[in-house]
């Protein structure tokens, strides 16, 4: 039988608006999920009332009248007490404002008009939720919504044939059944529209592709740069303030804090990735005091020079840090660098004397910067901000109490009762076992390092014992396993006791390696805690005092670390290869700069230029050989081969010929195709037009139109061979015409 296709009145085109219209909504929440907007209990309850608007849309349109009445007054107010309520960050709650007008629309019955407004609404939530997440889904959710959404606007297109009185039919839902739907939506479809529409998608997203690459690049946070979004929390491991078991918290959570592009080559040592450093003392941990708080450079640009204690020009290859949202408001870092480059305009500041660099608010989405001129270090260099502590150990090393100096003289402070100090002056007293003449920093950090490590192993659980003193000495005084904390910060107190200023860094150290484009991939189970001892010669020297079972953890000055922290083994898992179509999506399309486009402008030139040398190249042998071979005598071994040339080329040409014509024989001719009755139509015009609009000439010809009548309207069963009514018509044509 003939395959027919549907015949659709408004209220049938109107279903399809509806549902097609709830699809784009649902879609272009894809990636709002990704953001930490506040409110998920919104945002969650509009992608549920979408759904239920797609999949049972007579309940969705049967919403009483007095709902849509009160709908505007509750919008105005929620709006305007969210963007009130949110303070500087306005970002979150206008696209909770978009997100509401989408779902009105989504959920209402819709003119044109309000169609279009979808449309807007959808593609604005799209747009920025991409700019904001930077994610690879995104390049996903913009192939399905490109045909999704061109296919909604010829539906709208379509209903404009009807009046505007049958805008919102009353009755589109009235025994709405989804397998009636679905059939007559199926009976829609026509093979050339699907391949055309295939071919139109191809050809823009080819040529979105070609501008993309071709336009002249710019930095749109430099042009835009409100769209940056403020994490409602952090990774409570860093922040400000530490207490014991913070960082633990978070080192049971896989999921990747940043990753970091080292240019391919991997380093030969675990870097330590150092972001925050603590120095003032507190029973319950340690914390930046407020006077190493306020000794920071307030700096707003896209380029910022190291801190002046890491500041280095060396101009190696540059290392590019995509720190994921919500981490920190602390970068890492893992070694002495020239400057960094943000892709946009950020307010940070920077701390030469501690070599820290922080933003004005922790990003909420996916932070990119580049950092040039790196160079692994383990000694933080003297700063003028150390004077006084060069001049406090020549005064015999006593430092202030908590609260009563300034930095640097924090990084003194120590425990105020008299149990703990007597815990750690039997500790420095075993670190010195029994010298009494003077010990350097690095002497000390040793011996500390070890008496630390002596009959202690670590553990994520600690059970610190009962007894007076604060946590850290109880601890000392114990033979309990530890954390890293732990061991970072009686470090430090045994160091400050023995008359060496120390602070606690915390970072990351380590991370996976990816063996499919190479790369680190630092989660944040590799969040970590080390200790820095004062030397007034050299400046601040790294020490890991936690033991060899945290992975990475050596127990060494760092430059006699190893490889410990990274895999012997690249990980090549399938999560290793997902996460590393993110690094290139990352590389290829979100980091594509002028440097880059240049590179494939240049490299595409190259390309075509190699190739129409080596065409030229090879047209030129072909016509040597053929010159030289025309050239040639020509006896009966040349008339032969010319002979047997011509007649496989003909071969080959008449074979294509017949074929090609076979093919679209039987791609014209089938049963119940629209092209036969094309060919019907016009063969009866061109006889029409040879009986000079008076009727056929001839019984013949008279027939030969009745058959293409019967081919032209007729059901298909009724046709005559239709090959045989084509001769016919055209013999009956050829007649006519020489007579």
């Amino acid at each position: 039988m003939e395959s027919r296709l549907a015949k659709l009145d408004y209220a049938d085109l109107y279903r399809m608006k509806w549902i097609l219209g709830g699809l784009l909504g649902l879609l272009s929440l894809w990636n709002i999920f990704s953001l930490d907007l506040g409110l998920d209990w919104m945002v969650r309850g509009s992608a549920i009332l979408m759904m239920a608007a797609v999949l049972w849309p007579p309940v969705a349109a049967a919403l009483p009248a007095w709902f849509w009445r009160i709908q505007t007054p509750v919008i105005v107010v929620f709006v305007v007490s969210d963007f009130i309520l949110a303070g500087g960050d306005f970002i979150p709650p206008l696209i909770r404002m978009v997100i509401l007008l989408a779902l009105l629309r989504t959920l209402q019955p819709r003119t044109r008009r309000e169609d279009l407004q979808l449309v807007v609404l959808t593609l604005i939530l799209v747009v920025v939720s991409g700019v904001l997440t930077l994610e690879i889904s995104f390049a996903v959710q913009l192939a399905l919504y490109t045909p999704l959404v061109m296919l909604f606007l010829f539906v709208v297109n379509l209903s404009e044939s009807f009046s505007p009185e049958d805008e919102v039919p009353g009755e589109a839902w009235r025994r709405f059944r989804w397998r009636r739907f679905l059939r007559d939506v199926r009976g829609l479809f026509d093979t050339r529209l699907v391949l055309f529409s295939g071919v139109l998608f191809t050809g823009m997203m080819l040529s979105a592709s070609f501008l993309f690459i071709s336009l002249p690049r710019f930095e749109l946070g430099q042009t835009l740069p409100f769209l940056t979004m403020q994490a409602r929390g952090t990774h409570t491991g860093f922040s400000e303030e530490i207490t014991y078991g913070d960082i633990v918290s978070i080192m049971s959570d896989d999921s990747v804090a940043f990753r970091a592009d080292v240019g391919g080559t991997r380093p030969r040592h675990a870097p330590y990735w150092r972001m925050l450093v603590l120095d003032a003392y507190t029973p319950e941990g340690f914390s930046v005091s407020e006077s190493l708080r306020d000794r920071g450079r307030n700096v707003s640009s896209n380029f910022v020079a190291a801190p002046a204690v890491l500041r280095e020009s060396r101009g190696r290859t540059p290392w590019t840090i995509y720190f994921e949202g919500g981490v920190s408001r602390f970068l890492p870092f893992p070694g002495a660098f020239g400057h960094l480059r943000f892709q946009s305009r950020h307010d940070v500041l920077v701390g030469d004397a501690t070599g820290t660099v922080a933003m004005r608010e922790a990003p909420g989405n996916v932070l990119f910067y580049q950092v040039t001129g790196l160079r692994h270090t383990n000694v933080i260099p003297l700063h003028e901000a150390d004077e006084p502590l060069i001049r406090a150990m020549a005064d015999g090393g006593s430092g202030g109490r908590k609260g009563k100096t300034g930095y640097p003289l924090t990084t003194l402070g120590l425990p105020d009762d008299e149990a703990s100090l007597r815990v750690l002056d039997e500790a420095v007293a075993g670190v010195r076992g029994g010298q009494t003449g003077f010990m350097d920093a690095e002497t000390f950090g040793r011996r500390a390092v070890a008496l630390l490590q002596h009959g202690r192993g670590y553990s994520l659980r600690t059970d610190i014992p009962e007894g007076d003193g604060d946590i850290l000495t109880r601890w000392l005084d114990s033979d309990v396993a530890g954390h890293c904390e732990l061991f970072a910060g009686a470090f430090v107190l045994l160091a400050r006791r023995a008359g060496f200023p120390a602070r606690v860094v915390v970072g990351f150290h380590g991370g996976d390696w990816n063996g499919f484009e190479n790369y680190f991939m630092v989660r944040n189970r590799h969040a970590h805690a080390w200790a820095e001892i004062f030397d007034p010669e050299r400046g601040w020297l790294h020490f890991e005092p936690t033991p060899a079972g945290l992975p990475g953890a050596v127990g060494q000055p760092a430059e006699e670390a190893g490889t410990a922290g990274i895999h012997a083994q690249a990980d090549r898992s399938w999560a290793a290869y997902m996460d590393s179509l993110r690094v290139i999506w990352y590389r290829r399309v979100v980091n594509f700069d002028r440097e880059q486009q240049q590179q494939l402008i240049s490299g595409f030139g190259t390309l075509v230029q190699n190739f129409r040398e080596s065409v030229a190249a090879a047209l030129r042998s072909a016509f040597s050989v053929l010159r030289e071979w025309f050239g040639g005598p020509w006896d009966l071994r040349h008339v032969l081969i010319l002979v047997r040339n011509i007649a496989i080329a003909v071969i080959i040409w008449v074979g294509f010929r017949v074929t090609l014509r076979w093919a679209l024989s039987r791609l014209r001719f089938r049963r119940g195709s629209a092209r036969t009755r094309a060919k019907a139509g016009r063969l009866l015009l061109r006889l029409r037009d040879a009986a000079g609009g008076n009727g056929a000439v001839g019984p013949e010809p008279a027939q030969v139109g009745a058959d293409l009548l019967r081919i032209r309207y007729g059901p298909v069963d009724s046709w005559p061979p239709v090959d045989a009514v084509f001769r016919g018509a055209r013999k009956a044509l050829r007649r006519a015409a020489r007579a």
